[in-house]
C-alpha cells in the first residue's frame, strides 16, 4: 500500500498537544510570586527582628529621616520653662544684684508694718521672697498667711507649689519690696520659689 507523500508547498498538520501539557508549559514560563515582606510580631519595639527571620537579618525599623510618633507642635511645649531676671527699677536695679544664689529664696525676716490694732508700727516675723541681694542687705517681698489683710490686696500673688517652697500653707506674697539687713533673716534659707511661682512675680 502506498502512502501518499506531502504535496509540495503544502503546510504540515498541527500536532495535537494536551491540556495538561499546555499548563505546564505555561507554569515554566510564568514569573516566579514574589516573598511576602518580613515584618516584626505586633506591639514589638522599633528595632526587632522581623517574625520569622534568620539570625542576622536586618531589625525593622523606620527609614532613616523618619518623624517619631506623637511629635508635634504639642512637643515645644513641654521644653523646660526659663526663670526670669528680677525686673528692678530705680534704686532697687543699681544696689542690688539679681543673680545672686539667694534670689528666690524663702527666708524668715522680721518685717515691720502699720498696726490696725495700736495705729503704730509693729514688727512680726514672716516668711519672705529674697529678690535681691548686695553685701548688707536683702531685697525681699514680705508673704501673708490667708486670712491676713495684705493677703486681700490685689497686687498680691498667691503662691501656688507652697510645700514645695518650704512654707507651712496657704501664703500670699506682696507686690512691694522692702529692704532688710542680712541680720534681720534667718539663714540658711527654709526653701525656695518654684519657676512657675518665681515668673508669677515679674
Amino acid at each position: 500500500m502506498r502512502t501518499s507523500s506531502p504535496t509540495p508547498g503544502s503546510r504540515p498538520s498541527p500536532t495535537s498537544t494536551s491540556p495538561a501539557t499546555v499548563l505546564a508549559r505555561r507554569s515554566m514560563n510564568a514569573a516566579p510570586a514574589p516573598a511576602p515582606k518580613a515584618s516584626a510580631p505586633l506591639g514589638a519595639p522599633p528595632g526587632a527582628r522581623p517574625l520569622g527571620a534568620p539570625p542576622g537579618a536586618r531589625p525593622v525599623g523606620p527609614p532613616p529621616g523618619a518623624r517619631p510618633v506623637n511629635a508635634g507642635a504639642g512637643a515645644a511645649s513641654r521644653a523646660p520653662v526659663a526663670r526670669r531676671r528680677a525686673a528692678l527699677t530705680g534704686d532697687d536695679a543699681r544696689d542690688f544684684d539679681v543673680d545672686d544664689a539667694y534670689v528666690g529664696s524663702i527666708v524668715i525676716a522680721e518685717i515691720w508694718f502699720d498696726s490696725q490694732e495700736t495705729g503704730g508700727m509693729e514688727a512680726k516675723r514672716r516668711p519672705c521672697v529674697v529678690v535681691g541681694v548686695n553685701d548688707r542687705e536683702f531685697l525681699v517681698r514680705p508673704g501673708y498667711s490667708e486670712g491676713g489683710r495684705r493677703a486681700r490686696d490685689w497686687q498680691s500673688h498667691e503662691v501656688g507649689d507652697w510645700r514645695e517652697a518650704g512654707l507651712d500653707g496657704l501664703t500670699y506674697i506682696e507686690a512691694e519690696t522692702r529692704r532688710i539687713d542680712k541680720a534681720q533673716a534667718d539663714l540658711p534659707p527654709i526653701g525656695k520659689l518654684t519657676i512657675l511661682d518665681w515668673n508669677a512675680l515679674w
